[in-house]
Formats: structure tokens, C-alpha cells, sequence
């Protein structure tokens, strides 16, 4: 006899239990709805070993570890039936925002958007620090430690949303989507990991790290906020990065040499060279440069007072310029 399917979540006033809730290298501390939300949206809180990771030195803070927040909205008819998956949509908040801001009434008031639409799956919007951009730091804060983003985002959040939701686990059940350093860090993600994404949504989002206004921004937001989390470190000097705006760009993203979509320089034009003689003496015949050394030949062997017909390309101001004719076997 079959066992009858788990009841829906929906209206219930419990969330439902999480079958593996220390899992992916996350480990999950409390699991309540979230405070003055819909009873389907959950705060799971977590600490991970990517948030932080001493880098550099001896960390200022004690332990390292600092827990993080996941809100999580399930569908109004919620079940665990593996033959009825949901699809997952992963939403990124901007820069000094945090993880309430896609939920909030004011702001994103993701329940109220969602509730009349066609995406009938799971939202998850993760912590991504006031001033992350969804990175996993190559270099360290003033304090010693670095934020792994990416890591706990992509490598740890993704398997573990899997490992304790009803979802579709391929790519095709998966999106991204993100606001501002939000929408940055979607494209981001979405472009290295082809394999866990099939679509991405980026609103008002920053593209060109290369750009100095974009520099500009990045850099004092590192000063102004750092690695800090909600209230977490906001106002400790030691979660800051100072130095000048290429130092701090090197912190958050490595060096420019790392980067993706380097530009490439572009080499002034250089004047073509006539071709090299060949073994009889004579150079060979160009249809492109004819006009051009026909002229330079002429010159070479014009005598002292003689009169030395310009090429086409120094033709004067109104001339005509005759166009290279074709090549003409001698």
C-alpha cells in the first residue's frame, strides 16, 4: 500500500522539516517563518566556512564564522511529491541591501509579485553582504578575513536547496536573478556556471568592471561598508579594506589580469612597408600598393631637378585620387 502524499505547506502554520539540514558544508542553526511575512517565507539561518575565511593574517574577529541568513518562499501548494518538482528561482539583492530586501513590502514584496503570476516554483534569496559583489575575495579586509560569496552561493546553497526542497535538480529548473550589485552578480553567476543556471534576469545591473565610474563605486563601497552584514561589522574599522581604488578592485576581484572580457588594446595604424625584392632584384607587384610604389620607384631613380611624380595618396586638397588598378603581368 502506497503512503498517502505529505499534505500541502501552504496555509499551514508550520514550515516543513528539512530532511538534511546540515549538508553541502552549510549547517542550519534555526529554521523559523520569517518575522511579519507570509507563513511560507522562512528564514534559515546558517554558518558556512565561506563566511568568513581567515585570508592574509590573524583575524581581528573571534570566531570567523559569523551566521547568515536565506529567506525561502514556497509555492501556496507546497508538496513533497519527487514526481511534481518545483522549479527554483534564485534572487540577489543590491548593494547595501541585504536579505530582507526582496521580501519587504516597500521593496521587493516578492509574496504579493509572485502571487498571481505564472512562476509557481520556490524563491530562495540568500545574504550576499552590504558590499559582496558576489565574489569570492581574493584578498582580505583590514581585518584579516575575506568573504567567499560565490563559494557559499553557488558551490553550497544550490546542492543544499536540493538536498532539502522538492526541486527540479538540472539546470532547466533553475534562474537567477538579481538588482544593481544583485543584477551583477546573476550575469555573474549565469556566465561561469552554464551548467546550474538556464536563465538569468539582471535589473538595473552593473556590466563593466573595467569602467573607472563603476571602479569608483566598487572601491568606496569597500570602504563604506567592507564585509559587513546587516548590522554585522558596519561600523568595525576591520571589516573595511583600505588602500587606493586599484588596490581594493585587486581585493574584491584579483588582479585585472583575471579578469573576463579583457579588452584588447588597440595598436595605432602603421604605415604598410613596400614588399622586399625578390631574387631577380625586382619586387613583386601589389594591385593594393601599386599607385603607392610606382610613385616611391620613380622617385628613387629621378635625376637631380627632375620632376618627381607624387603618389596618389599625397594627392592635393581637391584632387582626385585615383583608385588602385589591378594587378598588371609584366
Amino acid at each position: 500500500m502506497n503512503a498517502a502524499p505529505a499534505a500541502p505547506v501552504g496555509a499551514a502554520s508550520v514550515l516543513p522539516s528539512l530532511p538534511a539540514p546540515n549538508a553541502a558544508g552549510l549547517t542550519l542553526r534555526t529554521w523559523p517563518v520569517a518575522a511579519g511575512q507570509s507563513e511560507r517565507l522562512g528564514d534559515a539561518s546558517v554558518t558556512t566556512a565561506a563566511v568568513f575565511a581567515a585570508h592574509g593574517g590573524t583575524p581581528s574577529i573571534d570566531p570567523v564564522q559569523v551566521p547568515v541568513r536565506v529567506r525561502i518562499l514556497l509555492p501556496e501548494d507546497y508538496q513533497r511529491d519527487p514526481a511534481h518538482p518545483y522549479p527554483v528561482l534564485y534572487l540577489l539583492h543590491g548593494g547595501s541591501g541585504d536579505v530582507e530586501q526582496w521580501s519587504k513590502t516597500d521593496e521587493g514584496n516578492v509574496t504579493a509579485h509572485l502571487k498571481d503570476s505564472a512562476f509557481k516554483g520556490i524563491v530562495v534569496m540568500p545574504e550576499g553582504g552590504k558590499a559582496g559583489w558576489y565574489s569570492d575575495w581574493p584578498g582580505h579586509t583590514d581585518g584579516f578575513f575575506a568573504p567567499q560569496w560565490e563559494t557559499f552561493h553557488v558551490r553550497q546553497l544550490v546542492p543544499w536547496t536540493d538536498a532539502n526542497f522538492n526541486t527540479v535538480r538540472a539546470a532547466s529548473g533553475r534562474a537567477v536573478a538579481g538588482v544593481s550589485m544583485g543584477g551583477y552578480g546573476a550575469l555573474r553567476y549565469a556566465g561561469r556556471n552554464p551548467d546550474l543556471f538556464s536563465a538569468v534576469g539582471a535589473f538595473s545591473p552593473g556590466t563593466d568592471i573595467y569602467d573607472p565610474g563603476a571602479q569608483s563605486i566598487i572601491a568606496n563601497s569597500t570602504w563604506q561598508a567592507g564585509a559587513s552584514i546587516l548590522w554585522t561589522g558596519l561600523f568595525d574599522g576591520k571589516f573595511r579594506v583600505t588602500g587606493d581604488t586599484p588596490y581594493r578592485m585587486a581585493t574584491v576581484f584579483g588582479p585585472p589580469s583575471t579578469w573576463p572580457g579583457q579588452p584588447t588594446p588597440t595598436a595605432p595604424p602603421r604605415r604598410p612597408r613596400p614588399p622586399a625584392p625578390t631574387a631577380g632584384g625586382r619586387r613583386p607587384h601589389s594591385p593594393v600598393r601599386a599607385s603607392w610604389w610606382r610613385g616611391h620607384r620613380r622617385r628613387g631613380s629621378a635625376g637631380r631637378g627632375a620632376r618627381t611624380p607624387r603618389p596618389s595618396c599625397a594627392a592635393g586638397r581637391g584632387a582626385r585620387t585615383p583608385r588602385p588598378g589591378p594587378a598588371v603581368r609584366r
